[in-house]
């Protein structure tokens, strides 16, 4: 099972796996355009690699209106779609979930666009949906959040593919100089207080 949900930045969502609606292709959502940065000095041969960046991915789907050739539900769910993907409301989230896992990912929505035909026209009506994600990573849906106590020593992994920022909020009492230390290249943050 495959699901897609567009949750956008005033919390309206829309799942657009579920009757009316139904995708019938995906793009974008696999992989994304890769630079690679290098230097090259005169009368080297090859170059220097320096680093590979991702570039903002693009992420489009097409789908499937289940009207019914009925015209009032057609521009309904026309509407609906419009009005739930307005760019104007700026990011919100893309969230995939199949069997296995689920995850979201940040971006814009584009304006959908409908073929051109007759609005009398019968046969299923379709509709391009697109997104732009400025950073391309998806992520994981729930925050990871970890509780200690005094003495107690708390080993937080990034199951990730990427090193990734943390935000840590310390709330204590009766604490003086708590630390932060990163296993992997043994430095340490102290605070005094």
């Amino acid at each position: 099972m495959q699901k897609l949900v567009w949750r956008n930045s005033i919390g309206d969502e829309i799942d657009l796996t579920s009757a009316p609606y139904g995708i019938t292709n995906w793009e974008g959502f696999a992989n994304t355009s890769l630079n690679i940065q290098s230097q090259q000095v005169p009368f080297q041969d090859g170059g220097v690699f320096l680093d590979a960046l991702m570039e903002q991915r693009e992420l489009a789907v097409t789908l499937a209106i289940q009207d019914n050739n009925n015209l009032e539900n057609r521009y309904k769910y026309r509407r609906q779609l419009i009005h739930i993907l307005n760019p104007k409301l700026g990011e919100g989230y893309l969230i995939y979930t199949n069997d296995f896992t689920s995850k979201r990912i940040k971006c814009v929505a584009q304006i959908p666009l409908f073929p051109t035909h007759n609005s009398n026209d019968s046969g299923t009506p379709k509709a391009s949906l697109a997104w732009t994600a400025c950073e391309p990573y998806w992520e994981d849906i729930e925050e990871k959040k970890a509780y200690f106590g005094n003495n107690k020593r708390i080993i937080i992994n990034n199951s990730g593919d990427v090193p990734c920022n943390i935000i840590l909020d310390l709330m204590a009492n009766n604490t003086t100089n708590p630390s932060i230390k990163n296993i992997e290249t043994n430095k340490t943050i102290k605070l005094n207080g």
